[in-house]
């Protein structure tokens, strides 16, 4: 089968500076190297190292380059149209996608077309594109529902939908009862990655290299240090709870979208963790 995987273009599809849709992606395309699917990914280049290049026999990558001067300028000007009426193109990123398929003349040459959370492309991408392939949009979050704009014209453009989950199913329901479009697949683990196992001295040397006792019970959050997960109201949560219990610790271990700059609404986590019991870890 011949599968093209357009990806959300925000971060790249890598195993050290992709967030958890990337990573998800990536998890898939390793396990493809058993089922051989000849699959094409569209994926994104942000900064100067925030792309790993990796290496399948069944995987082609195709960059789109953020960091060119080009790229930004045109983002700008979209951004700029946008303000003034509805514009179909909301992201530079999918024009260069559907530039280069054109370019390649490949719109016909794929059996299924995925788009990672793309619900937002897919107007634009049938305005530019006509083709026979099924389009399938694997939908990650409550991005479609009925209060969504255009629901009823982004639903009726994919053959299939995907959702994480049995509610983001039932929000995408909403638009239209009744049909066996909208299905649920269940995110996957790597779980290799949590095969190791340390020995009472690696986990003490890390306890004591972090200022956590034993009798300390530990709070642990794993994931990207963002407005939108809400991760300083859980700092502020926590210190609240400081107050009662002292006895316990809590470890934020994550990056941010920026990936080398620590931005604004991290300082104001690490200000927190100056000021109490908390550990972060900024990675």
């Amino acid at each position: 089968m011949k599968i093209l995987i357009i990806s959300p273009g925000y971060l790249p599809i890598t195993g050290s500076h992709g967030g958890a849709i990337e990573n998800l992606i990536n998890i898939y395309l390793k396990h493809n190297e058993t089922i051989k699917d000849d699959i094409t990914i569209y994926t994104v280049k942000n900064s100067a190292n925030g792309y790993d290049s990796q290496i399948y026999q069944h995987t082609t990558f195709r960059t789109i380059d953020m960091t060119r001067l080009s790229f930004k300028l045109a983002q700008k000007g979209i951004n700029f149209i946008n303000r003034f009426y509805d514009y179909k193109v909301k992201k530079n990123y999918i024009r260069l996608v559907i530039k280069d398929l054109k370019k390649r003349q490949e719109e016909n040459n794929y059996d299924v077309i995925v788009f990672e959370n793309g619900q937002n492309f897919i107007r634009y991408f049938k305005n530019e594109i006509t083709t026979k392939s099924r389009l399938v949009l694997h939908l990650h979050n409550d991005y479609l529902n009925k209060d969504t704009k255009y629901a009823s014209d982004i639903f009726d453009s994919f053959d299939e939908i995907w959702t994480v989950s049995e509610y983001i199913k039932k929000r995408v329901d909403e638009i239209k009862l009744l049909n066996d479009k909208v299905k649920v697949l269940y995110n996957t683990v790597d779980y290799s990655l949590f095969k190791k196992k340390s020995s009472s001295d690696e986990k003490m040397k890390l306890k004591n290299s972090l200022g956590i006792l034993d009798s300390d019970f530990v709070y642990l959050y794993v994931g990207r240090i963002m407005e939108a997960k809400g991760t300083l109201e859980l700092v502020k949560a926590f210190i609240s709870l400081n107050e009662s219990y002292k006895n316990i610790k809590m470890l934020v271990v994550g990056g941010n979208k920026s990936l080398n700059n620590v931005d604004s609404y991290i300082e104001k986590i690490h200000e927190l963790a100056k000021n109490n019991e908390l550990s972060l870890i900024h990675i």
